[in-house]
């Protein structure tokens, strides 16, 4: 057995790359943690730390110590305040530069047309930016944020594209304000969702859909008799009500008929 844990320890580091690569080329979540955790050199030295600890206690028969599963622990809390203090500063970035350029959006008719292509164009990639942290955020409250600033935001940049005369690549905002509907759509979702039923004597099996958002509303669908299924989609909707879904939702069939 010890030349087993031997051959192990030979290979503890090729193992260790191994599984890095895999993980940052493969996993959606470590492709998306911000640099300061998701930095390849630190998170070979944890693999390589974790297997080594790992075969020196399998050898002894012992398990991890509470001491090993504190570190883990305090690692995996690290990553999750900085995954979320990395998703605010996002959020606020996008919410300072929809806000910016929704001030400033009064003054359109006083802008020369030089100045109003320059303008639009910031505006553009103000609403890129928008897409591309909605995407990359991983906190629904963050999530949240940035979808309550794109219907405006991407009006904001339609517009002035139109009245700048940059209409050539209205239809690949169009195609960005679609994904970026989707996106947090998508992430506002309940996960926390449960079909439940009740049956009275005399009469068929009621069921409905619970669901609960990430703030904690709740909603649930219409209850039904079987053999009808009650709709999941329902509950989902009631329970995020009070978010930035409902309006993207309801607006994404009026943008996929423009972008078709």
């Amino acid at each position: 057995m010890s030349a087993l844990f031997n051959a192990l320890r030979e290979r503890t580091e090729v193992n260790a790359r191994h599984a890095v690569e895999t993980f940052t080329s493969e996993v959606s979540e470590y492709q998306a943690m911000p640099t300061e955790i998701g930095n390849p050199l630190g998170m070979y030295d944890f693999a390589v730390f974790i297997r080594r600890r790992s075969l020196d206690l399998a050898e002894a028969e012992r398990p991890l110590t509470e001491r090993d599963l504190a570190g883990i622990a305090a690692i995996e809390s690290a990553k999750n305040d900085i995954i979320a203090h990395t998703d605010r500063i996002a959020a606020a970035d996008v919410q300072a530069c929809a806000r910016q350029h929704t001030i400033e959006f009064t003054d359109i008719d006083s802008m020369s047309r030089t100045v109003l292509q320059l303008w639009a164009q910031s505006a553009t990639g103000c609403a890129t930016l928008a897409t591309s942290y909605a995407n990359a955020v991983q906190t629904p409250q963050a999530v949240d944020d940035i979808g309550a600033v794109l219907p405006a935001l991407f009006a904001i940049v339609i517009a002035a594209r139109g009245r700048a005369g940059l209409v050539n690549g209205i239809n690949l905002v169009v195609q960005d304000q679609i994904r970026a509907y989707e996106t947090v759509v998508a992430k506002l979702t309940p996960t926390n969702c449960v079909k439940k039923g009740n049956k009275e004597p005399g009469t068929p099996r009621e069921k409905w859909w619970e669901c609960t958002a990430y703030n904690g509303d709740w909603g649930q669908s219409t209850w039904v008799y079987a053999p009808a299924e009650p709709v999941r989609a329902q509950a989902e909707n009631a329970a995020t009500r009070n978010t930035s879904r409902p309006p993207l939702l309801d607006g994404l069939p009026r943008l996929r008929a423009l972008g078709a």
